[in-house]
């Protein structure tokens, strides 16, 4: 039996493993990066990523070839409720695409939007992304076909058994810190004796996965990313929804009532399109809406689904895991380094479960949505060209418009969240209003930073470095040369970015704005305390 040694294990190659590997890698963190399977799998598990991911995309360097890989940028993100593909749609709500929201961004000087817009990619298609970058990182070992068994830790190293499946062979490392990255089931969330507090087992739900050339070519609705079907009584047709996949050649298909027998058969029956999809894939998951007691235990964190189990109403699954990679990253990184005290790492547990419980309740109330408009008793006769017909119509849309939309108006779950902790400086007043549909910028302490431009096409997320920094806005009259000492003597990493315009000054609302390495708000004001010491010990996470 081998022992190995590493700086940081993290268990699980997903996009969250991932992405938290490449982060670590780019701090300079020794990562072994282990996995149970013998490779990627192609299955279309998400299919969104959102405005923030889309921001740490950016950071990390990897932006622009997930975009070129994604759902093409002048495509809209239209969302319609059809009877079927071959018909006009009941309800056809319009969003825009990336290249809309792109021009909105660069026009927009108010930081209410954010440096990036979303982009439709497969998990498929951004994985292969994500490990291709990885690969290229000298200081991160990558291995397939390595099952994690079991772990043990004390106050200084966490000793874990692997088996390589590929010989049956045991190994041991030994590493400072676990990261668990290892899914819904995650071993070793159950190894630790974690549990999953929230509601388990909501009903079942079929994906099948097929390619189909020419859909889009017969279907008569438009453009768009998801159709949700209106289950229809009377023999009306099934209820569920198509979700296209990046190259809209590829779809996923979500209902409640599995298909049977044929499933090309199905297929064309629910489109009503004369179509040959050819079927990859069809399965069966269950639906939770739990989320870890625990976030961390000791030496060992969790983060995606490890963490979190949402239905994907409202994309916020891989998009809250990356959250996670990114808060636990610079914190690893910086206690490793001897910058960070361990403050860092106990506030993971609070920043992100409070995230992980505040999503869970946005997706459902976005379900409940769903399953009103779904509720409605409607009937085939909502087809007809008849005074039934259009009142039937008329009362759907009515309803149904609202209430889907809470799928996919998110905004504030998306951008607005905003630590509380205690690596996080309290400030005496009212917070902004937590709300997750409506993003209200701030710089309020635990608040991620605003976009703002520095000049066109420059972003000031485009000059930030990995370390924290402080931004001097106004008159620069604030003298920052103390803190700038105290995190020199304790080798921290700190930039001092001075900003000339008003008009930042106006959105960030005070003269100093303190930034962490994840881009969220550690502490602001207009000069800097008394105490510069205490200030940069804790947000550092020297402050027990």
């Amino acid at each position: 039996m081998s022992i190995r040694t590493a700086e940081i294990l993290i268990i699980g190659a997903g996009p969250i493993g991932l992405t938290l590997a490449l982060d670590l890698g780019l701090r300079g963190i020794e990562v072994m990066l282990v996995d149970s399977k013998a490779d990627l799998l192609r299955l279309p598990k998400m299919e969104r990523s959102n405005p923030r991911t889309m921001e740490i995309f950016r950071r990390l360097g990897i932006a622009d070839e997930i975009r070129a890989a994604g759902y093409p940028a002048d495509v809209p993100m239209d969302v319609c409720i059809v009877t079927s593909m071959a018909e006009p749609p009941l309800l056809h709500q319009k969003y825009p695409s990336v290249a809309e929201t792109r021009a909105r961004i660069a026009a927009c000087h108010d930081g209410t939007m954010p440096r990036e817009p979303y982009q439709l990619i497969s998990q498929y298609t951004l994985e292969p992304i994500l490990l291709a970058r990885v690969k290229t990182l000298p200081n991160v070992t990558l291995r397939f076909q390595t099952e994690f068994v079991s772990l043990t830790q004390d106050e200084n190293q966490v000793t874990v058994t692997l088996r390589n499946l590929a010989d049956d062979e045991l190994e041991v490392m030994r590493v400072p810190y676990v990261a668990a990255c290892d899914g819904a089931s995650s071993p070793v969330r159950k190894e630790l004796g974690i549990k999953m507090a929230g509601a388990a087992q909501l009903g079942a739900v079929t994906n099948v996965f097929f390619r189909c050339e020419d859909l889009f070519e017969k279907a008569t609705v438009p453009p768009g990313r998801h159709y949700c079907f209106a289950g229809l009584g009377a023999g009306g047709g099934a209820a569920g929804t198509l979700i296209v996949q990046d190259d809209r050649k590829h779809f996923a298909y979500h209902t409640v009532t599995p298909p049977t027998g044929d499933l090309a058969q199905e297929i064309r029956r629910l489109t009503g399109l004369d179509i040959q999809p050819e079927i990859l894939h069809a399965g069966t998951w269950v639906q939770h809406m739990l989320v870890a007691e625990r976030h961390s235990l000791g030496r060992v964190f969790l983060a995606g689904d490890a963490n979190h189990i949402y239905i994907p109403a409202g994309g916020l699954g891989m998009n809250t895991g990356i959250g996670d990679a990114i808060n636990l990253g610079w914190k690893l990184a910086a206690v490793l380094r001897g910058s960070g005290g361990p403050g860092l790492l106990e506030s993971y547990h609070d920043e992100r479960g409070a995230v992980a419980r505040r999503n869970i309740a946005a997706v459902a109330h976005a379900v409940d949505g769903v399953r009103q408009w779904r509720g409605m008793p409607i009937t085939n006769e909502i087809r007809l060209d008849t005074e039934a017909g259009r009142a039937m119509r008329e009362s759907f849309t009515r309803t149904a418009e609202p209430l889907n939309r809470r799928v996919y108006e998110m905004h504030g779950a998306d951008l607005g969240y905003r630590y509380v902790s205690a690596v996080i400086c309290d400030e005496p007043g009212e917070p902004p209003e937590d709300d997750s549909y409506r993003y209200q910028p701030s710089t309020w302490p635990g608040a991620h930073l605003p976009h703002v431009w520095l000049e066109p096409g420059v972003g000031l997320f485009d000059v930030l470095g990995l370390g924290y920094t402080l931004l001097r806005l106004g008159d620069h009259a604030a003298d920052t040369a103390p803190l700038a000492a105290v995190f020199a003597e304790r080798e921290i990493p700190l930039k001092i970015l001075e900003i000339d315009s008003a008009e930042i000054r106006e959105v960030y609302q005070r003269d100093l704005v303190l930034v962490r390495p994840d881009l969220h708000v550690a502490w602001r004001g207009d000069e800097l305390p008394s105490d510069v010491t205490a200030l940069a010990a804790r947000v550092t996470g020297h402050v027990p």
